[in-house]
């Protein structure tokens, strides 16, 4: 009688116990279809974050692509974010042209905080074709080209999210080729960065950051009219006095715009008649802490009266703007009163907005 299990039994069995790596070690170690299932969850994400104990954090470190460079074939995830500079050349490495990168044909998420010189070949003859690009770094030269030569050669991205020091380069390269990045649906970035990217693309959920770079005249951003009309999401938390307000862009929002976030402003709230779109308005909390006593159900009842389509207003808790929480507000059968959900929701980002969010009773 054969006892032996089909294969398919076998392979399943390292996924029972995902995220134990000193399990999954120890289960690679049995015979060679629980080694490669096993490796394909133990360095699925591979990264490095300062101050953290690798025995805890579920993530195999960048050290051992240099010790056996096809184990790079597994990664999906790179995650680097602070790190010191007798750490650098480890963490580097694998993004540099060499056996590690050559193999590295299936990664699909990067993401970066920067605070050291790059190597000029970084990110250089690239196998593989990103879904999501998180690069933040705060070097004034050089780190911005680097990334604008990456992003010309990527063509499956669909969310990028940059903060950059090196401004210049985006403005110098301006605009960014068409070819590049012609799926891209998420964009987060300051305004230089935003002008060179978001024309002739597909984007549907902008985010404009209030970063270094950010504030420009108000009518350098006219080119961009037509891009904004194309907006499902938009997140627009500007505090300079020198950028366009909500209230200029609505008229190029408002026939397909569904989801906006914004500091609370009564000039926008007098234009909110003209979104036939909006389905969900997001205010967050302001430096000064202003809205503390604004939400009340005549004061949402009066938001969603005006606009019918309007089906929720979230509301930022807390004191400052960089808290997460927020209360949702529904309107009554009549549209005249704003009604309180019960609990309070979690959302670290306007995607988060947008689908049904489980609320948290934290009281």
């Amino acid at each position: 009688m054969d006892l032996r299990l089909p294969v398919e039994i076998i392979i399943s069995i390292p996924h029972f116990i995902d995220g134990d790596f000193k399990t999954l070690a120890a289960v690679a170690l049995v015979n060679r279809s629980l080694c490669e299932e096993s490796r394909k969850l133990l360095y699925r994400t591979v990264g490095w974050m300062q101050d953290t104990d690798p025995e805890t954090f579920p993530w195999a470190n960048p050290r051992i692509l240099s010790i056996n460079p096809a184990l790079a074939k597994y990664v999906r995830t790179y995650t680097v974010q602070h790190f010191e500079t007798e750490e650098a050349d480890a963490i580097l490495a694998p993004l540099c042209p060499g056996p590690i990168l050559d193999a590295m044909v299936k990664l699909e998420h990067l993401d970066l905080d920067i605070f050291l010189n790059l190597p000029p070949t970084f990110l250089q003859n690239c196998p593989f074709q990103l879904d999501s690009l998180r690069w933040m770094d705060t070097l004034p030269f050089g780190a911005g080209s680097i990334l604008y030569r990456f992003l010309e050669s990527q063509t499956q991205l669909r969310k990028l999210e940059v903060e950059t020091l090196d401004i210049n380069s985006f403005v110098k390269h301006h605009p960014l080729p068409q070819t590049a990045c012609p799926n891209l649906q998420y964009l987060k970035s300051s305004y230089s960065v935003i002008r060179a990217i978001l024309p002739c693309r597909k984007v549907s959920t902008l985010v404009w950051s209030s970063i270094t770079g950010s504030y420009s005249p108000v009518n350098e951003s006219g080119h961009l009219d037509r891009e904004f009309s194309h907006l499902k999401a938009f997140t627009y938390l500007q505090w300079y006095f020198n950028v366009p307000s909500i209230s200029s862009m609505a008229r190029y929002l408002a026939n397909s715009l569904q989801y906006l976030k914004i500091f609370y402003d009564e000039d926008f709230v007098l234009t909110l008649p003209q979104f036939t779109s909006l389905m969900g308005l997001i205010f967050a909390r302001q430096l000064n802490g202003r809205m503390l006593e604004w939400p009340s159900p005549l004061n949402t009842g009066r938001l969603f009266a005006q606009c019918p389509t309007l089906q929720f207003i979230d509301v930022q808790l807390g004191t400052t703007w960089s808290e997460k929480f927020y209360q949702r507000w529904i309107p009554d059968i009549d549209r005249q009163v704003g009604l309180r959900e019960a609990g309070q929701l979690l959302c670290l980002d306007i995607e988060d907005h947008k689908r049904p969010v489980r609320a948290l009773n934290l009281a």
